[in-house]
């Protein structure tokens, strides 16, 4: 996994392998990690993290940054 520069921090690489392990359990298809993880870099760390975990909870098939920016 080749995360971008901003997103190249410990706490974000356990999100991601979370997210990762939580699709394969779901038995979702095929991910374009690439796409998602270059969409995060443009937001805070933070942010990607938090995005990722309200996906997880509210079983999203995606992670939506924008849609939770509010919350």
């Amino acid at each position: 996994m080749d995360l971008p520069d901003p997103l190249r921090t410990p706490e974000f690489e356990a999100k991601w392998n979370e997210w990762i392990a939580f699709r394969r359990a779901c038995k979702w298809a095929k991910y374009k990690t690439n796409r998602t993880l270059l969409m995060l870099a443009r937001f805070p760390v933070e942010a990607a993290i938090k995005a990722i975990d309200i996906s997880m909870d509210r079983q999203w098939q995606g992670i939506f940054p924008e849609k939770i920016a509010n919350e």
